[in-house]
């Protein structure tokens, strides 16, 4: 079961450590800069159940999320006071997988970071200043690479993009973020010049999509969407720090 995922992660560009006890997944994950835990709960030694509770106590472990493996029903687990941030059932579903694996690794905390990728500087403008009152970090790129950049210092939580870009287009940088494991289920608004066609919609999702056509939405329109998308992904995080992992 640990070679099955190891090699669907490693094929969508993880970088797989794999551990076969509790203790040895402590040690690694001390020892790495591991950025989530897959962790079943029956090992022999130490248990799943142990070894989170052992990752929690550890100031260098204590943050990294993890999602639980198990061939138990999320339903029936013990309650684990929201140490664990996600669960999978085996048999696993491979998308479940990745969908519940992306998920985690776009928790946050405060105010929310926001990219614009956008080529109008006077438009760019407009956009910002729209969230100075919201509780909304905005940068703001005018170019592909730029964005590229931005992406990898610091990842966003939130994603609005035009489709004109001075080198290149918005389809190749959503097509440059499917390829980076912690960005392809960021959540995405495509903020258009025109409208698109369903092909063209489907190659541009990410996680939460929405599509907005300038000519039909004004700043203000733009500034609520986002923050109500911000909101439901903190909302459904700040639910499963409640009430525990989800299936």
């Amino acid at each position: 079961m640990r070679t099955v995922v190891a090699e669907h992660l490693t094929r969508q560009g993880y970088t797989v450590v794999e551990a076969s006890s509790g203790e040895q997944a402590l040690i690694l994950a001390a020892e790495h800069h591991v950025e989530a835990i897959l962790l079943d709960l029956y090992m022999p030694g130490l248990s799943g159940w142990e070894t989170l509770q052992r990752l929690r106590n550890n100031p260098i472990t204590a943050n990294i999320p993890v999602v639980v493996l198990s061939v138990l029903s999320s339903t029936l687990r013990p309650q684990l006071t929201g140490d664990a941030q996600g669960w999978v059932q085996k048999p696993f579903n491979e998308n479940l997988l990745f969908a519940e694996l992306g998920r985690v690794l776009h928790q946050g905390e405060g105010p929310a970071y926001v990219l614009l990728v956008e080529d109008d500087e006077d438009l760019a403008s407009v956009l910002t200043a729209s969230f100075q009152d919201a509780a909304v970090h905005v940068d703001h790129a005018a170019t592909r690479q730029q964005a590229i950049r931005q992406c990898i210092t610091r990842p966003p939580d939130l994603l609005i993009l035009d489709l004109t870009l001075p080198d290149g287009d918005g389809f190749s940088l959503v097509e440059w973020l499917r390829q980076q494991p912690t960005l392809r289920t960021m959540p995405l608004v495509v903020y258009s010049g025109r409208e698109m066609s369903e092909t063209e919609m489907a190659k541009l999702r990410l996680g939460p999509t929405e599509f907005l056509t300038k000519a039909k939405v004004q700043p203000q329109e733009v500034e609520e969407l986002v923050l109500s998308m911000v909101h439901r992904l903190r909302t459904k995080f700040a639910d499963l720090a409640t009430a525990g992992p989800a299936a």
